[in-house]
């Protein structure tokens, strides 16, 4: 591995245990290093992985900017994952900006895209994003549909990535949506044990944040 490509990992890893400056930081100089050496497959990424920050940091123009410039490099490059990895991260902060149109352009694309070459882990991202499009348009039906067809897929890779407990975390907040309380309860929990496991204490806050809204629908 290059030192470009080892500064990205632990920045992604800093930013999972929620330590955003030390990631800041590793990303920062990763892209330095890729800019002075030419690496445009690198550049991609560590500009990928910048723009998914930005946006858990709640910052979605900066995040849409740096995901743009990333999608295109990685059009140019033609890299059918790194482009699908750009359409997915693109489509939340979409519908973090309430804007479903958009986010549906763009993680159809991807789905499309990833069936095709037959890319799993996209295929999955993309499913669970579109349901929360789906979320987003109070379609509670389609998203727990979506989100059931994506932890189906996140399975096959393990509980040891972000996708399982994402995915619980989501389908925790469609039954509690729907005044399911026992089912909020059951997939809340289990995101949050998942989460937990994993160190990724923003996964944590959001199930218990669900946790809390059901305690209180309770009352």
């Amino acid at each position: 591995f290059s030192r470009a490509q080892v500064l990205t990992y632990a920045g992604y890893m800093c930013a999972l245990l929620d330590d955003y400056a030390a990631a800041q930081a590793a990303f920062a100089e990763s892209l330095a290093i890729c800019e002075e050496l030419g690496d445009i497959q690198e550049r991609a990424w560590v500009l990928n992985r910048m723009g998914w920050l930005a946006r858990e940091q709640g910052d979605t123009g900066l995040a849409h900017a740096r995901l743009e410039k990333s999608l295109e490099l990685y059009r140019e490059l033609g890299d059918s994952d790194g482009i699908i990895e750009g359409l997915n991260t693109l489509g939340e902060v979409a519908v973090i900006q309430e804007d479903p149109a958009r986010a549906t352009t763009l993680l159809e694309e991807s789905l499309a895209l990833s069936r095709m070459v037959g890319y799993a882990i996209g295929t999955a991202w993309a499913l669970n994003h579109l349901g929360h499009v789906a979320q987003l348009e109070h379609d509670y039906g389609r998203a727990t549909q979506l989100h059931m067809e994506s932890l189906a897929l996140f399975r096959e890779f393990g509980e040891e990535q972000m996708g399982t407990p994402s995915a619980h975390q989501s389908l925790g907040e469609c039954a509690l949506a729907q005044d399911d309380l026992v089912g909020a309860q059951a997939w809340l929990s289990t995101g949050l044990v998942q989460f937990r496991k994993l160190g990724h204490q923003a996964g944590v806050a959001r199930c218990l944040v669900g946790l809390g809204r059901d305690r209180k629908s309770v009352v």
